[in-house]
């Protein structure tokens, strides 16, 4: 018969590749659903609590269609794999370096990652107005100052996360910004995260190691890397980075501390990974770091003779001495030993009378950050926050997938109550932050959702081993973690970084503009809002205003508050040396108008304050 010696496909064959096919299937259909319903994936980013629509729908079909590809690929690779004969199979052994050669290889990869994302992706841009302020602040610690002396007309120098009372000085704790100081020195304070970034790596790995074995180790460092949320964060000059990188080595003290030659000096180590956390981000430190510091302490509280003594003095006199410190510099900044900068940019918002600042009147002041009383709000915006995170922080269709799976195995408890430290405490926090790259204000709970993660996938791993053949619970690992890397980075992955490249390139148009012009010794007066947004509808971003100065303006190029032709001419004899220019866009293109050319009324009079209207009764001026 007529193609009776044509040979059908072989079922193995079909077996292994059907599933690979069906996930590259999800895969297209997903990114044919963004161009076709989302424009191209543009993503109503801007929200700091509950998704936007477009985004919540872009969730909506990656859960659907990435959950599926992530699945099938898994089996597809497993299928490969154990049709690859036991003697064949390289994989069994890992990859031929060491424990400490992959925390050096890791290290350098954990900076160089985040480095080109900053270089290539945002090109230096910031993505929150907050960015200019921590820089302001390693300025003046790298100049030795705590706080600058306020430039003459200083409604011009205002800013809503700046103090401007005579002395001006970011809101912030000045942890991160002394983390940044030797990036000032080197004129590269924008990569100074990626290097603290690259020192996670080494206490992460020699965490997992202790809770899970080297290889699973290896795996978590793997997906740190490739953990988008982690990565982005590294690429900017936000604070959270830093403080990740001193809890994850107070994690480890917490767990060195086990030991029987523990080494004396490890009470100290620990008092100052905490106390850095603390002097960084301070809510993140004690929800976090208070379970390892009470696990370390008991460890030690067990031990006897000199041994015990030395670690808890030791302990003491480094937190004693950063305590001090931490109240010294608030005296010294605030007026008082108890008064935090967060507190006196509330106390100088009334006294400037709102002018230039995120409040519009007396019923918005309280504890900033946070809304106590309304139990109900609290939860949902939890929820919402925790929800964001399950997808930034991985890119997986779910982040948190494994983590019902750690159980109580070998010091998973610990991490547990990390998570539930840190949850607890950020409660009533008023929103889990912006959406750029992910929820900031939970950002910390990479720590223990990580080392969860990795506890959680072992288990699971070991459970089904028994139905895997001959391939071993560290291969079913492997595959099922790699499959959601695999389908995460061409997925989520790929168009939120298109998608903040977008965003960067419209935040860096007034900066792109002024070197364009060739402005020097140039006073720019700039607009509220800073940025126009129209040429991304409907994504949104989070930079608003101009960027700080330098704390002595002498920068080439110095951005103030616009406020009226006829008084910022006035400033402009305060500058002599210099030329001025009002900023504005038209349409959605920056100009510079030099200032000796306009006339009063030419050019809209500057915002002063949310709504553009000077509170009843109170002066603009």
């Amino acid at each position: 018969m007529p193609g009776a010696d044509i040979e059908l496909p072989h079922w193995p064959t079909l077996r292994v590749v059907w599933p690979l096919v069906g996930a590259a299937v999800c895969l297209v259909a997903f990114h044919a659903f963004g161009r076709f319903a989302l424009g191209g994936f543009l993503l109503d980013l801007g929200s700091i609590t509950i998704p936007n629509v477009r985004y919540a729908t872009f969730l909506l079909y990656w859960t659907s269609l990435g959950s599926t590809a992530a699945l099938l690929l898994f089996v597809g690779l497993f299928r490969t794999y154990g049709s690859i004969p036991p003697a064949s199979r390289s994989f069994r052994s890992g990859v031929p370096l060491s424990d400490t050669q992959w925390i050096v290889v890791g290290s350098l990869a954990a900076f160089a990652l985040p480095a080109a994302l900053r270089a290539f992706l945002l090109h230096g841009a910031p993505i929150t107005d907050d960015e200019s302020c921590y820089r302001f602040a390693a300025e003046l610690l790298a100049s030795g100052r705590l706080r600058a002396e306020s430039p003459p007309m200083k409604l011009f120098f205002d800013n809503v996360f700046m103090i401007n009372d005579g002395h001006l000085y970011p809101k912030y704790f000045l942890g991160w910004p002394a983390l940044m100081v030797p990036g000032v020195w080197l004129g590269a304070t924008g990569y100074m995260n990626s290097l603290w970034s690259a020192l996670t790596v080494p206490p992460l790995f020699l965490v997992l190691r202790r809770l899970a074995g080297s290889s699973w180790a290896r795996l978590g460092l793997i997906i740190y890397l490739l953990a988008p949320m982690l990565m982005v964060g590294a690429a900017t000059e936000l604070s959270h980075t830093s403080c990740l990188m001193a809890l994850f080595w107070l994690a480890w003290c917490a767990l060195r501390a086990e030991d029987q030659d523990a080494p004396p000096w490890l009470g100290a180590a620990a008092a100052l990974c905490f106390s850095t956390a603390f002097f960084i981000r301070p809510g993140a430190a004690l929800g976090i770091g208070a379970p390892l510091v009470g696990w370390w302490a008991w460890q030690q509280w067990q031990r006897r003779g000199s041994s015990r003594t030395r670690a808890f003095a030791g302990f003491l006199v480094v937190g004693v001495t950063c305590a001090a410190l931490f109240l010294i510099a608030n005296r010294i900044q605030n007026g008082s030993f108890l008064t935090t900068a967060y507190a006196r940019a509330l106390e100088y918002a009334r006294e400037n009378h709102f002018r230039f600042s995120g409040w519009i009147d007396e019923a918005a002041l309280g504890t900033e950050g946070f809304v106590f009383g309304r139990p109900l709000e609290a939860l949902m915006l939890t929820t919402t926050g925790l929800l964001r995170l399950n997808y930034a922080l991985f890119g997986w269709p779910c982040s948190f997938v494994f983590l019902p799976f750690a159980g109580t195995r070998r010091r998973a408890w610990l991490f547990w109550a990390c998570a539930g430290g840190f949850t607890v405490l950020h409660f009533y926090q008023a929103d889990p932050g912006i959406d750029t790259f992910g929820p900031l204000h939970h950002y910390e709970l990479a720590l223990p959702i990580l080392v969860l993660t990795v506890l959680g996938v072992k288990t699971l791993a070991e459970r089904c081993a028994q139905w895997a053949g001959d391939l071993g619970a560290l291969t079913l690992g492997v595959l099922a973690v790699c499959s959601l890397l695999a389908v995460a980075l061409p997925g989520y992955d790929l168009v939120r970084l298109q998608t903040l490249g977008r965003i960067a390139e419209n935040i860096r148009q007034p900066q792109a503009a002024v070197a364009a012009a060739a402005l020097h010794r140039a006073v720019i007066f700039a607009p509220r809002p800073f940025i126009d947004q129209r040429s991304i509808a409907p994504t949104r971003h989070f930079v608003f205003w101009r960027p700080n100065n330098d704390p002595d303006l002498r920068r080439d190029v110095l951005w103030v508050n616009h406020i009226n032709v006829q008084e910022d001419r006035a400033l402009m004899a305060q500058f002599p040396d210099r030329r001025g220019y009002v900023m504005i866009w038209d349409p959605a293109r920056v100009r510079f108008l030099p200032l000796e050319t306009l006339q009063p009324g030419s050019v809209p009079d500057g915002l002063m304050t949310p709504y553009g209207v000077a509170p009843a009764g109170r002066p603009r001026g």
